[in-house]
């Protein structure tokens, strides 16, 4: 089945689209808003009663903080019965935030709530169609909209993803508890529990992983560029390389600046942290730097640094977004990580098989030769980034180029490896 979560909690909004088989889930793409929750409707119900009353809400803050807080509290529950009935009635507390006998009382309708929280409801659209464009699955090919979060109870939410999806969503389960139990399922998978012995389930990186570099427009060299290396909804665990390079003749030393998002250039992202690479031999521009950024399920990235012609590794574990606390328990997962690296370009026989490709391009017809040259130069890319995936497509590929024009490699046969 493909699934899809809408988790709009207090104070966050998270989508999730997800494939479910035999046990298996598997998080295909990810995407929220951090900023926006239920809370932030219930402000808007809280403006507007407070308008109502002559007063401002920044004004009154400062002035009436017990009559705002009060206030408040009478809001989100208008904003609940809002989601069960067609109006909701609000008492207004005095300045002490006490409620009197005979307090004031401001009635607020169902459409009136729509009106004033249309603003908030179009913000969900954008996480929304991010997730299901990522997924690359049409919103009416979903099998369920999962609602999750106390706030998919309001009317105004549900319409617009009713809408969006042309299906109604489903909230079988209490939408504040739901949280809880998925906590719970999380915890056992990760103890191995018995209870979840026959589940398996993978997550993705929710946001792009990179680094800092200089691009050259004409004879200008321009720095402050993002190169993403692991992209965002990669499923995780996952280890990618990419390959740098020196900009001046003679660079000894580069630095590495790390940074998480998705904008164009890096002062668009978040800064994670630095790695300096030195020791770099001299000599003109372009010497090359192999950059492998390995990234797990508890949030640990290391960022390695590889200098091709001294052999030298530069290492950094940055623990930000790391859902473990103790240093025993980072380094063993620092440990593991080491099981996802892949190596092709250093394994002998990827190297022979690109020998003989090479050695075939003289034999070929030169109408043969260019489609031959650019499997070779995908399976070199393939070799470099580090993508098990990729790179056995990339080798079968290259496999399937030389059978047809006659040259079928054998790596096992001695004659071969030239």
């Amino acid at each position: 089945k493909k699934l899809i979560v809408i988790d709009l909690g207090g104070g966050t909004f998270d989508v999730t689209a997800m494939e479910v088989f035999e046990g298996t889930l598997e998080i295909i793409s990810t995407a929220g808003e951090s900023m926006l929750g239920g809370e932030d409707f219930t402000d808007r119900i809280l403006s507007k009663v407070l308008t109502a009353q002559n007063l401002q809400v920044e004004i009154a803050e400062v002035k009436h903080p017990l009559l705002v807080s009060r206030l408040k509290q009478e809001c989100e529950a208008a904003k609940c019965t809002l989601a069960r009935e067609t109006e909701a009635r609000i008492r207004i507390p005095n300045l002490q935030g006490e409620m009197e006998e005979n307090a004031a009382t401001h009635t607020i309708t169902r459409e009136e709530f729509l009106e004033i929280a249309d603003p908030l409801v179009k913000r969900l659209a954008r996480p929304i169609a991010k997730a299901v464009r990522d997924s690359r699955i049409a919103p009416q090919a979903f099998d369920s909209v999962i609602l999750v979060g106390g706030a998919t109870r309001m009317e105004a939410v549900r319409g617009f993803i009713r809408e969006f999806f042309g299906v109604e969503p489903l909230c079988t389960h209490n939408p504040d508890e739901v949280v809880a139990l998925g906590a719970a399922v999380q915890a056992a998978l990760i103890q191995d529990d018995r209870a979840v012995e026959d589940m398996v389930m993978t997550d993705v990186c929710p946001f792009t992983l990179g680094t800092e570099v200089i691009k050259e427009f004409g004879r200008r060299q321009v720095n402050g560029y993002y190169l993403p290396i692991i992209h965002r909804n990669t499923t995780i665990p996952v280890s990618r390389e990419e390959v740098v390079g020196t900009v001046e003749p003679n660079q000894r030393e580069m630095t590495i600046n790390i940074y998480q998002g998705e904008g164009r250039k890096v002062e668009d992202n978040l800064f994670l942290g630095t790695m300096k690479v030195t020791g770099i031999p001299p000599g003109p521009s372009g010497k090359p730097v192999h950059l492998r950024f390995t990234y797990d399920l508890n949030g640990i990235l290391e960022v390695e640094a590889f200098v091709p012609e001294t052999g030298k590794k530069f290492k950094t574990v940055l623990t930000q977004h790391a859902k473990l606390t103790s240093k025993a328990d980072i380094d063993a997962a620092v440990q593991k990580l080491q099981k996802l690296k892949f190596y092709p370009r250093d394994d002998v026989k990827n190297q022979h098989l690109v020998r003989y490709a090479e050695r075939v391009i003289g034999e070929v017809s030169p109408f043969q030769r260019d489609d031959l040259e650019s499997s070779i130069d995908y399976f070199e890319q393939a070799m470099a980034s580090g993508d098990r995936e990729y790179f056995e497509q990339a080798k079968q590929n290259l496999l399937t180029a030389l059978a047809a024009l006659g040259f079928c490699y054998d790596e096992d046969d001695q004659e071969f490896q030239v």
